[in-house]
């Protein structure tokens, strides 16, 4: 699906779906999981980085999902407190998954994942740990 960048009113915020998607490129990082206002990180070559979470509190973040998922013509609310969606841009495909405040977790988590289209091998299994003992030797 080709999405549209949300729009949002009070200025905006700092990270527009395009912005989230670059911030992935431009970092060689495949995911960025950001977990309320207690922390982000950034998977790049296999390891977690923290990176800045711009969000005051868990209303901003609640704001910026929603406005992730409605440019992916998705819907987050309180009927729907979790959501996934897939973006394509360019080469990349990327899933966005958000679950708001609920009976399943007390904070907002959003995570976005960039797909590189190419499958792995056994070597790149084995040289990020993914592939451990036996079954990397056999």
């Amino acid at each position: 699906m080709r999405f549209r960048p949300p729009v949002l009113v009070n200025g905006g915020h700092p990270w527009s779906m395009l912005e989230v998607l670059e911030r992935l490129e431009t970092q060689g990082a495949t995911d960025l999981v950001v977990d309320g206002v207690r922390g982000a990180r950034l998977l790049v070559d296999g390891r977690w980085r923290e990176t800045a979470v711009p969000f005051a509190n868990d209303r901003e973040i609640v704001v910026w999902a929603r406005a992730l998922l409605e440019s992916c013509g998705k819907r987050l609310d309180a009927a729907s407190p979790y959501a996934d969606a897939y973006v394509e841009l360019g080469e990349s495909r990327f899933r966005v998954h958000a679950v708001l405040v609920s009976g399943i977790t007390t904070r907002t988590q959003v995570s976005v994942r960039r797909h590189s289209g190419k499958s792995a091998t056994l070597a790149d299994l084995i040289a990020l740990g993914r592939l451990t003992g036996a079954a990397a030797e056999g």
